[in-house]
């Protein structure tokens, strides 16, 4: 059932053959693994394996879960679905070569077997469009279209919460809470403190291109 191991791509490394020849090598974490469930075409019409990859706490676990951890013998586990036959429904991951066009997804991955790296913020998504021989087809909120290999895993649906943007603080204090300090114009500060400082009113920062602190242009080529 299982066409690769399951596991999480940490690096990129090299080795070196017996002719001196340089071979990139994938570093993969891999963990101790459990079949928690298997499907087979005489009984259930479809083959595929739930496999438990991370032990979970029982608190955490549904009654489902514990029943199913119960009847292997073992601890509750986080779980992988191996199988074509996974539904196309929100939540499920799968590969992009068995997700039909038009589907949103989110958490795609760039490499195969390394963890979703895109459309990852509240509210993102993106949009299958098409498949070929090689690649899968998909638009990002960015309008940018983009290849990417079937084998890449993608989440079905779109991240939760996309008003984030318009919840307002209230007041200062809210957002120090939250580890964010005020930021200071440095056209408000003294001459001493910023390139940008002094001067009588709002006059002009006295330089051909703004400034870092620190004296470095900061917009257009450097010196």
């Amino acid at each position: 059932y299982m066409k690769s191991i399951i596991g999480r791509k940490i690096g990129m490394t090299s080795v070196f053959d017996k002719t001196g020849l340089m071979i990139p090598v994938s570093v993969v974490e891999v963990l101790p693994n459990v079949v928690l469930l298997k499907r087979t075409k005489e009984r259930d019409g479809y083959e595929a394996l739930q496999i438990g990859y991370e032990d979970k706490k029982p608190q955490r676990a549904t009654k489902s879960e514990l029943g199913i951890a119960e009847k292997a013998h073992t601890v509750p586990h986080y779980v992988y679905l191996s199988g074509k036959a996974v539904d196309v429904q929100i939540g499920n991951s799968m590969e992009l070569g068995s997700i039909p066009d038009g589907q949103i997804v989110h958490n795609v991955e760039f490499t195969p077997g390394k963890g979703g790296q895109i459309c990852r913020s509240a509210g993102t998504f993106a949009t299958v469009l098409g498949h070929d021989t090689k690649y899968v087809t998909l638009r990002l909120m960015s309008g940018e279209v983009r290849k990417f290999l079937p084998a890449c895993r993608a989440t079905i649906g779109a991240v939760g919460n996309e008003d984030w943007e318009l919840v307002s603080f209230g007041k200062a204090g809210k957002s120090r809470w939250r580890g964010i300090r005020p930021t200071v114009r440095g056209s408000a500060m003294n001459p001493n403190d910023h390139p940008h400082g002094g001067g009588e009113g709002k006059c002009p920062i006295g330089h051909d291109a703004p400034r870092t602190p620190w004296g470095k242009r900061c917009q257009g080529k450097g010196e």
